[in-house]
């Protein structure tokens, strides 16, 4: 569960993890694999941490309140790579409003506190992990079934986002 200011950015690689964050509020910014894209609430990014990658408070935004999770293991990458399949290679994605996803991460944050019997505890956090993986490969199964938002509807949101506690002139 991460609080991040105005100007908070993060850029690294070579990490033999994959890395899912989510954003609750305000907006972030992802810049990876030649791309970049705006994280508002409810947009997240699955990424291969041995590649370069650049995330941000996005430019414009207040902060940017966001959970994530690192992890690796045996079927770490199959999830990745159904993912990327299944979002025409893309790395971010939207939950829907609402989603199991966002219930999932306090769960581990409290698996992570508690004081259970090791083989117990990874068990348990196998399943969420797994459950997490699953709701980031359907949410894009999902978003294939929806009508595309129109670019200018998706404009006007992200300035609304990012401007909703200015005043009125």
């Amino acid at each position: 569960d991460f609080f991040a200011g105005p100007h908070y950015y993060t850029t690294r690689e070579g990490y033999a993890s994959y890395l899912i964050t989510v954003t609750v509020d305000g907006c972030g910014q992802l810049c990876y694999d030649g791309d970049t894209h705006l994280l508002p609430p409810g947009h997240f990014f699955f990424i291969d941490c041995k590649k370069h990658q650049h995330y941000c408070t996005a430019p414009g935004s207040e902060s940017w309140h966001s959970v994530w999770v690192h992890f690796y293991g045996a079927n770490a990458k199959t999830y990745y790579d159904a993912f990327l399949t299944y979002n025409n290679g893309s790395n971010t994605g939207i939950f829907p409003n609402p989603s199991k996803a966002l219930g999932i991460f306090p769960l581990l944050f409290d698996l992570d506190n508690t004081e259970h019997n090791q083989i117990m505890s990874d068990f348990q956090t196998a399943s969420l992990l797994t459950q997490l993986l699953s709701e980031c490969v359907l949410s894009t199964m999902l978003a294939e079934k929806t009508n595309s938002i129109p670019q200018i509807v998706q404009h006007v949101r992200m300035y609304l986002l990012n401007h909703y506690r200015d005043k009125n002139t």
